[in-house]
């Protein structure tokens, strides 16, 4: 999870100026960790929540990547995949990009482990009739 987690919307919202901004999170920084811990830190950068449509690209992302990780290729994910992981993750993102990846992994893996064993070498993302995710199997590795 995230080591200190602020919200960055409201802090902005309460201090005008950049200077203010930037001493209120030190000092919050500096109330959670020790002084020779942020002395190495080189940089910080405040992050506001993801919008629905970076978390959907982070799931596309995670998707490919896994897929990938299995030398199959994703050639195309159903929009209503993405609004169905959306509505799945909403209450998820509190905690983090990590647990919208935790989310996708459970939802796919069956469906990867399938894959490897079909030797599947393409693959789009759709719901089914139930609204499940499934595969649709686009081209076989070769042999």
């Amino acid at each position: 999870g995230n080591a200190l987690a602020l919200d960055v919307e409201g802090l902005k919202q309460r201090y005008e100026s950049e200077q203010d901004l930037d001493r209120a999170v030190n000092k919050a920084l500096e109330s959670r960790f020790l002084p020779e811990f942020l002395s190495r830190i080189p940089v910080k950068l405040l992050l506001g929540k993801l919008k629905p449509l970076e978390i959907a690209n982070v799931a596309v992302m995670k998707m490919e990547k896994m897929l990938e990780l299995q030398e199959v290729k994703l050639k195309y994910v159903e929009p209503a995949v993405i609004n169905m992981l959306l509505r799945q993750t909403d209450e998820l993102i509190e905690y983090g990009v990590r647990a919208v990846v935790d989310k996708i992994k459970v939802l796919i893996q069956p469906h990867l482990v399938q894959a490897r064993k079909d030797k599947v070498g393409e693959v789009s993302i759709h719901l089914n009739d139930s609204g499940e995710i499934d595969f649709e199997v686009l081209k076989l590795k070769k042999s």
